[in-house]
């Protein structure tokens, strides 16, 4: 599991923001795509499946992983939470729902000059 945030970009829909980090992943295998509500802000989750490299496959211990991610936006930034596993994805998924929706944003002024 990782949180990646990135402030003060050119913010775009949750949906195409989470698109993007399927960029250069070969076979995925899209799997389930939604909208999701995270601390009150519009948010897209999708789950994929990657098949191992294809030189990596003949050498052993290649595996395919599945991968979700949650995408996040607010006014000033985008959160992306990510899962990767190849194990006992069920328990897996549902730690990581538990941490994507327990996040709290920062409030708009926490560090403003008073």
């Amino acid at each position: 599991m990782s949180l990646q945030v990135r402030c003060g970009v050119p913010l775009a829909a949750p949906e195409t923001l989470a698109r993007a980090l399927r960029i250069g992943i070969a076979a995925s295998g899209l799997r389930d795509q939604h909208e999701v509500v995270i601390d009150g802000r519009p948010g897209w989750a999708q789950v994929f499946d990657v098949a191992p490299d294809e030189a990596r496959a003949g050498q052993g211990g290649a595996v395919a992983v599945r991968v979700k991610t949650v995408t996040r936006t607010d006014a000033r930034c985008v959160q992306d939470f990510v899962l990767v596993a190849s194990g006992d994805w069920p328990a897996a998924e549902s730690a990581f729902d538990a941490w994507w929706a327990s996040f709290r944003a920062a409030s708009e002024t926490v560090g403003a000059a008073r």
